[in-house]
């Protein structure tokens, strides 16, 4: 999760919104991976457990899929006149949104409340990342991959707050 927030807090970037949804997307999903592996290795509840492996797989096979669809070759910057000044402002403001929900401290207890609480804001963000591409983005590859992802975040968040 600090690589996806770092990553986010540092990126005030006004490229062209798919650039900048790809290359926060590969993080994210890495940071998934961190997430899910930390669960496997110190969690205990069993449903959690199933969660942070579900996690795992989703974010591995994710991670290929960019990397099969040449996603993360784009230039950055390369279609930086086509962002309008109001998507430019959009993306700022959605940025900051997820700096919000990645700074919201966690309380420290037993691996899996911090597993819940730390995946429900990884989850949050992500779709707020999803719904920002959805409506700004342009490339109908990446819009597709949005939509894919944000029906299955929403899934996984609804099994985790069932959970809580």
């Amino acid at each position: 999760m600090a690589a996806l927030r770092d990553e986010v807090l540092n990126n005030n970037s006004v490229e062209n919104p798919d650039h900048v949804f790809i290359h926060l997307l590969e993080v994210y999903h890495h940071s998934g991976l961190d997430l899910a592996q930390a669960q496997l290795r110190r969690g205990k509840e069993a449903a959690l457990r199933l969660a942070a492996d579900t996690l795992r797989h989703r974010s591995q096979r994710n991670l290929k899929q960019l990397e099969a669809l040449h996603l993360n070759q784009h230039s950055p910057g390369a279609d930086f006149r086509a962002t309008s000044p109001a998507q430019v402002r959009a993306l700022q403001q959605a940025l900051q949104r997820v700096r919000r929900i990645l700074a919201t401290p966690v309380k420290a207890g037993n691996p899996d409340q911090e597993f819940a609480a730390l995946t429900a804001l990884y989850y949050q963000s992500g779709l707020l990342l999803a719904r920002t591409e959805l409506r700004y983005g342009r490339e109908a590859r990446q819009k597709a991959l949005a939509k894919q992802w944000s029906e299955a975040q929403q899934r996984e968040l609804r099994a985790l707050n069932a959970w809580k």
